[in-house]
């Protein structure tokens, strides 16, 4: 009857390592999958329009690198790339400016 509990409890340790063993290969299957899956993401969506999905190209307006999109021509400035210190309002105006006249002068072009 001793001998019985005794193989019992080095069964239940056993199983205790197996389960522990498990856990930490799922652990990091679920890592390497998570990362994987984060550099599928970016490298298919990188210089990308978050518009319309078509390539973006890197242009400089007024000494400054933007990018801008090959299909709808939109602008893309994301997250303090291209602001210059202290310069920020006067640039985007200007850029929102240059941006207006282009779509001015190729809809007029176009005829409407």
């Amino acid at each position: 009857m001793v001998a019985n509990k005794w193989d019992e409890r080095k069964k239940a340790k056993e199983d205790e390592y197996f389960v522990k063993q498990e856990r930490e290969l799922l652990a990091k299957l679920k890592a390497k999958q998570e990362g994987e899956a984060k550099v599928s993401a970016q490298k298919a969506c990188y210089m990308k329009c978050p518009k319309c999905g078509e390539p973006l190209k890197e242009r400089t307006f007024q000494k400054i690198l933007i990018d801008q999109c090959t299909g709808c021509n939109g602008i893309c400035v994301l997250g303090g790339f291209g602001r210059p210190p202290g310069g920020a309002p006067t640039i985007f105006a200007q850029l929102d400016r240059h941006v207006t006249q282009n779509f001015i002068i190729r809809r007029s072009r176009w005829g409407s």
